[in-house]
Formats: structure tokens, sequence, C-alpha cells
């Protein structure tokens, strides 16, 4: 006996079209019908496939190559964070510190240049006040400065009775509880 007669045999699609006759009424509803319910048969079996896959247990290489990509990520952006503070605190920083000293020096530069004006103001007012038509006089210690106003103190009496009397107080009952 041979083997090929032991197995079943396969309909071809040619055979299988013979056998059922074709009405467009009854295709065209069942096609609407498998549409329908095809889609929502089909995403369920497409969440059930993907549910699956992400239960199954993944191997070790492609688990500790998932590892090394999180890591990798994770190393890459600690590094550029640190390459910002290293750029601040190398780069950023003393230029600003530069321009802050540089402006200090100016600064300081102007405040030499006004006290040495104001001292040759001085001068020149100390000179002119000893010329004798100049109109200033010299201060004399006796009387107050000009700005001042005048004050003459006031003096203040207190009226004051021989005998000290305390007040009388009158107790207050409560007129209700």
């Amino acid at each position: 006996m041979l083997v090929h007669d032991n197995l079943p045999r396969r309909q071809n699609n040619a055979d299988v079209q013979k056998k059922e006759s074709i009405n467009p009424r009854k295709l065209t509803s069942t096609k609407n019908r498998r549409r329908y319910s095809s889609s929502t048969v089909v995403d369920s079996r497409l969440a059930e496939k993907i549910a699956d896959v992400k239960k199954k247990n993944k191997p070790f290489w492609l688990q500790s190559l998932m590892v090394l990509g999180h890591g990798s990520s994770t190393f890459c952006y600690l590094s550029v964070a640190i390459a910002f503070v290293m750029y601040g605190m190398t780069v950023y920083a003393p230029k600003q510190w530069t321009n802050k000293y540089n402006k200090l020096q100016e600064l300081q530069k102007q405040e030499r240049q006004f006290s040495f004006t104001e001292e040759i103001i001085k001068n020149q007012l100390a000179e002119s006040a000893k010329q004798s038509g100049s109109g200033l006089i010299n201060p004399d210690p006796t009387q107050p400065p000009i700005f001042l106003p005048e004050i003459t103190p006031k003096t203040v009496e207190l009226n004051k009775s021989d005998t000290v009397e305390p007040k009388q107080i009158e107790k207050i009952s409560p007129i209700a509880y």
C-alpha cells in the first residue's frame, strides 16, 4: 500500500467553488456582515496577539540589549547635562566675571576722577574766598549757619496740684445673665 493513498486529500479552490452556488444577494450581505464583524474580531485577535507577545518571556540576550539601550540613553542625557554644567563653570561664568570686573574698574576710575574734580573745585573756591572782592566771608563760629532757622526753645509748664485724689469708680452690676 502506498503512503500517499492514506493521506487525506486536499480540496482545490475550484472544487469548492463548483460545489457552492453563487448568489449575489447572499454574497453582498455576507460581505457586509463579515466586514463589520471581522473588524472587531481582527481587532480583538490583534490585541490578544500583542498581549501574548508582551507576556512571553523574552530571551536573555534581548533583555540585556534592551537594558543596554536604556542605560546608554540615560548615560547620553546625563553626559549632555554634565557638559552644560562644565561649560557654565569653565567658559560662561569666567566670561561674566571678567565683564563685571571691567565694569567695576571703569566705575572706580570714574570715582577717582570725580573725587579729583571735587578737590580741584574746593581748592579754587578756597582761593577765590581769599581774594577781597569775591563777596565770600569766613564763617563766624559764634553765629549759626545761614541755612538753619532760628529756634528759641519754649518752656513747658505743667499744672501741678497739691493734692492728688484718686478717682472713684462706680460699681457696675450686671443687668441680666
